[in-house]
């Protein structure tokens, strides 16, 4: 067809030479044994699913091609064989990149399908949380986000995949098999040929960060004395820009207290 043509670069399929130019990994033993299989095998008119094969463009270019073979009769009863290729490059390079990741020793990585549902997830993310595979493997992946994240997950997770954005990086609080809060960095990443999952997750785990940054807080806004806010804290947290609701306080004024405070 012309569209193979094009994506191969070859004006004519004169040009291809000879099978041994056209297929990546070329055996030609093992690829006449599995087309007379084919023809012998295969019902008139059905279609075959193969399997993918590296096949050549004319610039040396390795296309990832999924076969698929059709069986036909010609005016006198000649079987003839049909191949149609489905240019699946895309799909393979991402699953290899995806399966390296995976397997990394050091990554953290998450895959997703329709809805937030876990597909995979890294050897490294199941060993920091201490999850077994089958605890996380097609549940919900905002269902291990703190509670207090939980609603915001679901917004920004619908608003992500309702949009055309293919990455988005965001921070969220995760339980892992202790209840115990962990703080990480997400980076989601659309996947647009992926039949098996929607997203590739990337984490970074920065709880030791976060708890070094609340607790610099805390000395900032917190009265070491008394154990209450001090002015900072309680702008930071009452302060007009601050509030999303109403506040009330109650005003109590302690007669001789400087001598206390001094003391």
């Amino acid at each position: 067809s012309d569209e193979f043509k094009t994506v191969l670069g070859y004006e004519l399929l004169s040009e291809l030479q000879s099978w041994e130019h056209f297929y990546a990994d070329y055996d030609e033993a093992a690829l006449y044994k599995r087309r007379r299989e084919i023809l012998a095998t295969l019902p008139i008119g059905s279609m075959h699913d193969s399997w993918v094969v590296g096949i050549l463009s004319k610039s040396g270019k390795i296309f990832q091609m999924k076969e698929r073979f059709k069986i036909f009769l010609g005016p006198m009863g000649q079987r003839y064989l049909m191949t149609a290729y489905e240019d699946v490059t895309d799909l393979v390079e991402e699953r290899e990149f995806t399966n390296s990741l995976l397997s990394s020793s050091s990554a953290l990585i998450v895959t997703t399908r329709t809805g937030g549902l876990i597909h995979s997830v890294s050897q490294a993310f199941m060993d920091l949380m201490g999850y077994e595979r089958e605890d996380l493997v097609g549940k919900d992946l905002i269902d291990f986000y703190h509670p207090e994240d939980q609603k915001r997950g679901t917004s920004s997770h619908n608003k992500f995949f309702d949009t055309e954005t293919q990455e988005l990086t965001i921070e969220r609080r995760l339980l892992d098999a202790n209840k115990q809060t962990k703080t990480f960095i997400l980076n989601i990443r659309k996947s647009s040929v992926s039949s098996t999952y929607d997203s590739i997750l990337t984490l970074s785990d920065v709880t030791a960060a976060k708890e070094a940054e609340e607790k610099l807080k805390r000395l900032v806004e917190i009265d070491e004395l008394t154990g209450l806010f001090s002015r900072r804290g309680l702008n930071r947290r009452f302060g007009f820009d601050q509030r999303n609701e109403d506040l009330g306080m109650y005003l109590i004024d302690l007669d001789h207290f400087k001598s206390v405070n001094d003391g």
